[in-house]
């Protein structure tokens, strides 16, 4: 009798404990939802930040050793209802022409941080370019190195450095989404930076402060 009520007792306890986690689970959830917050001037509002940010998914796709940074450069384009940066590189290459081999661009776009395209193209292709961007099944974000890095590239640009009471970001992924927050020190009245980008494309979901 006693060993019965006692098993009944100790999956009740389970049960309750599941439950518990459900409930904080789902709130933690709302919260990241509410944060749906678009910065004023967009996530990349800066040249060095475009740079910066086409510079990390550049050697994510083609390898660090092989994009020459001192190449990256940034133009950026208004449109009626947007506005993109498309940053131009070179792909190091062995022979030792006058014109380089492959030229590299990235398109990204200025207000939601997203990735447009990632490509390569030669001379002969340079008319084609926008035909030429890259969409990828599995996401251009879809290692947390780079969700990290590019979350640090735009927190720096909005925070300068008072980002470093941040560090080091916590970052981890759920149905397609990059859920990363800020490390501010224990007992520290500084607000908990919050940032939730899209594996996709790295779109900022959310933005906000804690």
């Amino acid at each position: 009798m006693y060993r019965v009520n006692l098993r009944r007792l100790i999956g009740l306890g389970v049960m309750l404990v599941l439950c518990v986690g459900a409930v904080f689970a789902q709130e933690d959830e709302i919260e990241w939802e509410i944060k749906n917050v678009i910065h004023r001037q967009g996530y990349i509002g800066h040249e060095q930040t475009a740079i910066a940010m086409a510079k990390v998914l550049m050697e994510a796709n083609y390898g660090k050793n092989f994009v020459v940074e001192s190449s990256l450069t940034a133009k950026q384009e208004r449109r009626s209802m947007d506005a993109i940066w498309r940053v131009y590189g070179i792909l190091t290459s062995e022979a030792d022409d006058e014109e380089p081999q492959v030229r590299l661009l990235v398109v990204l776009d200025r207000y939601t941080g997203g990735v447009r395209g990632v490509t390569n193209f030669t001379k002969k292709q340079n008319p084609y370019t926008p035909f030429l961007l890259k969409s990828s099944k599995k996401g251009h974000i879809n290692d947390k190195k780079v969700a990290t890095t590019l979350a640090e590239v735009i927190l720096r640009s909005l925070y300068a450095d008072r980002l470093t009471s941040q560090l080091p970001l916590k970052v981890r992924h759920k149905q397609g989404i990059w859920y990363i927050n800020g490390t501010p020190a224990k007992g520290s009245d500084e607000p908990m930076v919050l940032l939730k980008m899209s594996r996709k494309d790295g779109s900022i979901l959310a933005f906000d402060l804690a």
